[in-house]
């Protein structure tokens, strides 16, 4: 089994567990048996895969509020971008 970030996350992925990152931890839901076979390896890079999920999830929530403030809020894509970005360290206090 793989013990880097991706590739334990592409592992899980082709068993069947979903793995996201909430409330600065990694959360999984899947088949049980394939759960069982990944925990070890979850386990052994944690801190990297909750990364990795951390900042997917954040690319994620980037794109989709600059993407509404463009399309629903007539923004251009250049504002609607530093607007995302400014309320993204908002949301997450760093502002």
């Amino acid at each position: 089994m793989a013990l880097n970030a991706e590739g334990v996350i592409g592992e899980a992925q082709a068993v069947g567990v979903r793995l996201w990152h909430e409330a600065g931890r990694v959360r999984y839901q899947g088949p049980k048996a394939a759960l069982t076979s990944m925990l070890p390896a979850l386990v052994a890079c944690r801190n990297e895969v909750a990364e990795v999920l951390r900042r997917e999830a954040q690319s994620e929530a980037f794109e989709e509020r600059a993407a509404i403030m463009e399309y629903d809020g007539g923004m251009t894509r250049a504002n609607a971008e530093v607007a995302a970005r400014l309320l993204l360290k908002l949301s997450e206090g760093t502002a």
